[in-house]
């Protein structure tokens, strides 16, 4: 919990020390955020993960891989790095998508993640990782996509849509 309230707590000083804090659109989402995590028993657990990974620091070659980003190994909570790819994929995805689209295509990456044989041994992947999707989707909505919304090029749909997936998750876990 403590690594989710000081990320969440970071966000929240810069954002507002960029004046980009919208209190309206935000305090709600964090409020039943940290109610969601607060109601959470025990400790979401940690482990070693890389914690920026994403299919652009794997380069392939000769059928070998070589990861390209060493900097950001530590200790994240459980399934963070598995949230985080869909989170680089979902801020690239194109312009036009709809939220249904934007939703079916989070669904695919759930459902393959559920998919492999590490996870269906895993006991809590359907509760915490649910947890870590929200996590990421509110540090797109106040920093990733909330900062930029006084930016020429703002891509406001991009940031509609992930209003809208951060609502649908929250309740899909209460």
């Amino acid at each position: 919990k403590k690594f989710i309230f000081d990320r969440l707590n970071t966000w929240i000083k810069i954002s507002k020390s960029k004046k980009c804090w919208d209190a309206k659109i935000f305090t709600p989402r964090v409020n039943q955020f940290k109610k969601l995590i607060n109601k959470y028993h025990g400790d979401l657990p940690l482990v070693f993960s890389h914690g920026h990974l994403t299919a652009n620091d794997i380069y392939a070659k000769n059928g070998k891989y070589y990861l390209l980003s060493n900097l950001f190994w530590g200790y994240r909570p459980k399934y963070y790095d598995l949230a985080f790819n869909i989170w680089a994929n979902l801020l690239r995805l194109p312009s036009n998508y709809t939220f249904n689209q934007t939703l079916a295509y989070l669904n695919k990456w759930i459902s393959a993640y559920r998919a492999i044989s590490w996870i269906k041994k895993q006991d809590d992947f359907e509760k915490v990782f649910p947890i870590m999707l929200l996590e990421r989707l509110l540090g797109s909505i106040i920093i990733d996509l909330g900062i930029k919304r006084h930016e020429k090029n703002f891509k406001k749909r991009l940031f509609n849509i992930h209003l809208q997936l951060f609502d649908y998750f929250l309740e899909q876990t209460q």
